[in-house]
């Protein structure tokens, strides 16, 4: 039951990981929506309404929870694949490009189910708008795979004693600096 759990906690850490960036994304997408349409349209926001900075705030929201649950999503979808995958091979033996398709893969499975429970349920889908979908959750997808690739294989890389710009040497821990200091016979 152990590595179950342990696995679970991994997918829900990287999925969470992987909403934190995507939200930040999501809240500027939300506030660039709304300028745009303060800016396109001189009757924004409309007369009696809430205020323009309450729009803003909206958008930021909206945009942060949207982009920041499908980038959850997504996040676990690829720690599972990577779970597969790992099973046969070291993550250190994963190269970059492949890396970079399974994160396309994981953006663009996602949307291609959202999209198509759209369109069969009649909702108005316009081709250009789930064509950006598409594209921007397959290079989010994409860029957090070989970001997260990056950032475990630094975890992973064994770790020593450096060389000071001094010329003194400088230690990881604290218990290195104690293993290093000469004993009394």
């Amino acid at each position: 039951m152990r590595p179950l759990l342990r696995k679970i906690r991994g997918a829900l850490g990287l999925g969470s990981l992987w909403a934190a960036a995507w939200g930040i994304i999501g809240v500027g997408l939300g506030v660039a929506q709304i300028l745009l349409l303060a800016r396109s349209s001189g009757m924004f926001p409309p007369a009696g309404g809430p205020a323009f900075s309450e729009w803003i705030w909206w958008a930021a929201t909206r945009g942060g929870l949207y982009w920041g649950g499908w980038g959850l999503v997504t996040g676990v979808l690829f720690s599972l694949v990577l779970a597969l995958r790992a099973a046969r091979e070291d993550l250190q033996s994963v190269r970059m490009p492949t890396m970079f398709v399974w994160g396309s893969c994981a953006g663009a499975v996602p949307a291609v189910v959202v999209l198509s429970i759209a369109a069969m349920t009649g909702s108005v889908v316009s081709i250009v708008g789930s064509g950006l979908i598409l594209a921007g959750s397959s290079v989010l997808g994409a860029t957090s795979a070989m970001l997260s690739l990056r950032i475990a294989r630094s975890d992973r890389e064994p770790k020593g004693r450096q060389e000071s710009v001094e010329g003194g040497d400088v230690f990881d821990s604290l218990a290195e600096a104690v293993q290093a200091l000469p004993r009394e016979r």
